[in-house]
């Protein structure tokens, strides 16, 4: 911000004052002060985010979690990222075999960190 500006009257405000007003609205909005505090919405457990391990994107056209099909080198690739490195990061010739691999991987993780991973369908 050109502090010219901000002395002379040109602009009100650096940006602080947007956030500020910002934060004044969200902590007045019934519908938000109703979710503060509640730790049900938080996405994360043990550090990871649930919703993007168990929930199909709308952009999946495999139909599995973890495994697409590499247009380049004509392979199905399976994967599982887990707490900021691959746990699993192969291709597979055969879509099956890619997805018994993402699966195997999930349930070897599941079972070394005592996480409940949910079924699909």
């Amino acid at each position: 911000m050109d502090s010219y500006r901000l002395r002379h009257g040109i602009t009100v405000s650096c940006g602080c004052y947007r956030r500020d007003i910002s934060k004044a609205r969200l902590t007045k909005d019934p519908r938000t002060r109703k979710q503060i505090g509640n730790a049900t919405n938080l996405p994360l457990v043990n550090g990871s985010n649930v919703a993007a391990l168990t929930k199909l994107s709308s952009r999946n056209i495999s139909g599995v979690i973890g495994v697409s099909f590499d247009k380049r080198s004509g392979k199905w690739a399976a994967r599982l990222f887990y707490h900021g490195r691959y746990i699993l990061n192969q291709t597979f010739t055969d879509f099956y075999d890619a997805v018994a691999a993402r699966k195997a991987a999930e349930q070897q993780l599941a079972k070394t960190n005592d996480l409940e991973i949910k079924a699909e369908g």
